[in-house]
């Protein structure tokens, strides 16, 4: 995610996050096995205590879906590391 593109928030207005958007079928979670969704969020968390509390809400909301994450948790995550990317200097 180094030379990524920037995004201007976090996370998008009216953007849904519930259990409806995780995987039901096995093909679905197969596709989430190789993704570091855990491990992603992790580092929103380290990130958000030690110097950006502007994506506390976002990373809070992340943290529910776990257990069963889907693409479009996934997609989101990546959305908060490309707002990190953009805004390094504030």
């Amino acid at each position: 995610m180094q030379g990524c593109a920037g995004s201007d928030v976090p996370i998008s207005k009216g953007n849904k996050f519930n259990t409806n958007q995780a995987p039901k079928t096995d093909q679905g979670k197969r596709e989430m096995a190789d993704k570091p969704y855990a491990s992603l969020v992790g580092s929103l968390m380290y990130a958000q205590v030690r110097t950006r509390p502007d994506i506390s809400f976002t990373v809070s909301v992340s943290g529910r879906f776990q257990s069963n994450p889907g693409q479009a948790y996934w997609t989101d995550g990546k959305r908060v590391m490309r707002y990190l990317q953009r805004t390094t200097e504030l």
